[in-house]
């Protein structure tokens, strides 16, 4: 009688085949080692602790002495013989369990391998506050006074929403946009620097691109939207839904970073917002007896809320009141 030698693969590439790392060659080496019964039933035998301790294990020789203890010899001997049809359906069924055995260690490397679920992230500012954020992907914001910065998604397309305002510094990166989204817009872009002006209880939305390429568009509109330039500003006034581009002016949008309130052909009502956003202030406006004028100007954050209505106050010659000092929250009605 004849005698085969068959020699078992070593250990560290069993270990490999079995976490799903090795080359075709040694794909095949492990697949024609696989055809002897005894080897199948001492790799079912080792696939079974490798399932249950495998995960816990770190390198390869953790794992070696469970490989060891099963496959005991290096070698061993076997009496080469003629096969009967039954021995080639055996073995047809034993190159099925193989398959279905490296199938089923694919899909859980598969599942395992998954990352996992991206973990929302928010940011958030309260009244007179400045916060300078640098998110994952390397891109700098920094939000103004009563905002909140929710980071959607950093993976395909980088997706953040904004309420509030902020002045981004987009990492670029052409193969994974930035989006930027508000209950009413929608941006897009690469690598670009622009601010975003959308408090909720402002009448318009501004955005002002400084460097880059920029695409804004309403949310329930399927058409492309439109594309800035650097040095545009980007309109968009809820009531109508109606959005337009004008000349940007730089300093009117960014001003805020450097401790300034500075409006240009502005309304007493969006004045009033934005020094409320800031001095923890409701400011009520007598509708009746202010005029409806624009206003151009600046204030200075660092001075005390009652230095800036008498700055307001001559502006829009108007009048203001002091209803109540409580708390901090000071309440104030310009008539």
């Amino acid at each position: 009688m004849e005698y085969a030698l068959l020699m078992r693969p070593d250990n560290d590439i069993l270990y490999r085949y079995l976490t799903g790392d090795l080359d075709e060659a040694e794909k095949i080496q492990i697949l024609e080692w696989l055809q002897d019964e005894d080897n199948f039933r001492d790799f079912q035998e080792l696939r079974t602790q490798w399932m249950q301790t495998g995960l816990a294990m770190v390198d390869t020789d953790d794992f070696a002495p469970q490989i060891s203890k099963v496959l005991a010899k290096t070698t061993r001997k076997k009496p080469t013989r003629t096969r009967k049809l039954s021995d080639t359906w055996v073995r047809i069924g034993r190159v099925a369990a193989v398959i279905a055995v490296v199938a089923g260690l694919s899909l859980f490397w598969k599942f395992y391998d998954q990352k996992p679920a991206f973990q929302e992230i928010t940011y958030s500012t309260t009244y007179g506050q400045i916060k300078h954020i640098t998110l994952e992907d390397g891109t700098a914001v920094t939000l103004n006074a009563k905002s909140k910065l929710s980071v959607l998604d950093m993976g395909q397309v980088r997706k953040v929403q904004l309420e509030g305002e902020g002045y981004f510094k987009v990492n670029s990166d052409p193969e994974h946009p930035f989006k930027v989204i508000t209950p009413e817009l929608s941006l897009v872009v690469t690598g670009t620097v622009f601010n975003v002006k959308a408090y909720p209880e402002d009448k318009a939305i501004n955005t002002t691109l400084l460097e880059g390429k920029l695409s804004v568009k309403p949310q329930d509109k399927k058409e492309k939207g439109i594309v800035l330039k650097p040095g545009q500003n980007a309109n968009y006034v809820k009531e109508f839904d109606f959005l337009s581009v004008e000349p940007a002016n730089f300093r009117t949008a960014t001003t805020w970073m450097e401790n300034k309130i500075s409006f240009r052909n502005e309304t007493l009502e969006q004045i009033a917002n934005s020094l409320g956003r800031w001095y923890n202030a409701e400011i009520i406006l007598d509708e009746h007896s202010l005029d409806k004028g624009r206003y151009t100007g600046v204030i200075l954050k660092n001075k005390p809320l009652e230095q800036s209505l008498i700055v307001i106050s001559q502006i829009a010659d108007c009048r203001y009141k002091i209803v109540n000092k409580d708390s901090g929250n000071m309440t104030v009605r310009f008539y």
